[in-house]
């Protein structure tokens, strides 16, 4: 599936805000390991960084509507082309991602309940894993490489895609901001009535909190859609006018990115589940419309050169994080040291992570891309065609 104009410009600062989302969701991992990060009170931030992933729906929504979505009312062209190149995108690094966090999913499983659990458990964990249907469980959601459930949701999100997308680009302007009013509404909605009912009867609801009934609130992609569907009417926002904002668009991405900062800042004073499924997504959908015009300082930061090569590393980035911090904390265990007493050996494992998903960006990500879209689809498409895919997000 493409536009039917063929391939868009690229949006390099949404590349660039791809690194930002990842390194948020990584640095909040990162802190939850180790205490001394946790007591840093100039890096309480940090400790809203799940933020993350409400950033790569929105954005992942607003990409794919931009690169194909087609402003006249016609939609979308070929539903299965597009499936295909959602399948080329992910799964390889998925792939990856699960065969690096396998050998700590038995461990935890074995830890938990010996060899019972583990021939009970890691079965159907694995299995609905493999096929990206761990979401659907909240149970099984995060077992096998956590960071993992947001790509199942995703796969949901995909074949969804076609049908919002024709209903989006056949409303007027003012039906699409209702719409993502409405989506907003939805998600907060959906947070706020869980809160209420407290149906797992918490006495306070944390990023630690695991229960059945609030996993299916944070990770079931029926309610994580709204913010997605809400980044794709901004895209065809976009399509429709993409200097809406005229000269103050820059200003305009700046306002939203400071009320960004100013709501994570105080994550602790509001209700956690509200900001983990999407307080912020209008505000994330604005500063994404900015950026993706190109003006100002910060689109043109986010745009540098070496800000889009850790862009396009961000997905190998993200899959791979909790495992590789996972490893690296028991390895430095093992030799007498501690990222926690020694915070460089944290800069040095951040460092070295970076480094492997650059590698697996250039040596698996986008050759096994390339060979999958040239076996599977219908339509050869030329590199140039396929060069805008890499704004999109997970």
């Amino acid at each position: 599936m493409r536009p039917a104009s063929g391939a868009r410009p690229q949006l390099p600062a949404l590349t660039g805000l791809r690194f930002v989302a990842a390194a948020l969701v990584v640095l909040f991992h990162a802190r939850g390991m180790l205490p001394s990060l946790r007591d840093n009170p100039a890096l309480d931030i940090l400790g809203s960084g799940y933020s993350g992933v409400s950033l790569f729906f929105v954005l992942s929504g607003f990409v794919l509507a931009y690169n194909y979505l087609t402003p006249d009312g016609t939609g979308v062209t070929d539903t299965r082309d597009f499936l295909i190149a959602r399948f080329a995108r992910i799964y390889p690094v998925y792939l990856v991602g699960i065969v690096i966090g396998f050998p700590l999913f038995v461990r935890d499983l074995q830890r938990s309940g010996g060899n019972a659990q583990l021939l009970r458990e890691a079965p159907p964990i694995t299995a609905l894993t493999v096929t990206l249907l761990q979401s659907w469980v909240p149970d099984y959601a995060c077992r096998l490489n956590c960071p993992g459930w947001s790509l199942s949701t995703e796969a949901f999100f995909y074949l969804a895609f076609p049908t919002i997308g024709v209903w989006l680009v056949r409303r007027q302007r003012a039906a699409l901001l209702a719409f993502v009013v409405v989506c907003w509404a939805i998600a907060m909605g959906i947070a706020f009535t869980y809160m209420r009912r407290n149906p797992d009867h918490f006495t306070e609801f944390t990023a630690a909190s695991r229960a059945d009934w609030l996993g299916m609130v944070k990770f079931s992609p029926l309610f994580r859609l709204p913010e997605f569907a809400l980044g794709m009417a901004a895209g065809v926002l976009f399509l429709r006018a993409p200097q809406a904002f005229g000269r103050y668009a820059s200003t305009i991405g700046l306002l939203a990115a400071a009320s960004i900062v100013a709501v994570l800042s105080f994550h602790d004073r509001l209700p956690y589940l509200a900001i983990h499924n999407g307080i912020l997504a209008p505000f994330f959908a604005i500063l994404i419309m900015t950026l993706a015009t190109g003006a100002g300082p910060l689109a043109w930061l986010l745009g540098t050169r070496p800000l889009r090569l850790l862009g396009e590393a961000s997905f190998a980035l993200y899959l791979m994080h909790l495992a590789i911090l996972s490893y690296a904390t028991k390895a430095l265990e093992m030799a007498g040291m501690s990222m926690n007493t020694a915070p460089w050996l944290l800069i040095v494992t951040l460092v070295v992570m970076q480094v492997l998903s650059i590698a697996i960006l250039h040596f698996i990500e986008e050759p096994a891309r390339r060979a999958i879209r040239s076996r599977l689809s219908r339509k050869k498409r030329a590199a140039s065609v396929d060069t805008p895919v890499r704004n999109e997000s997970t």
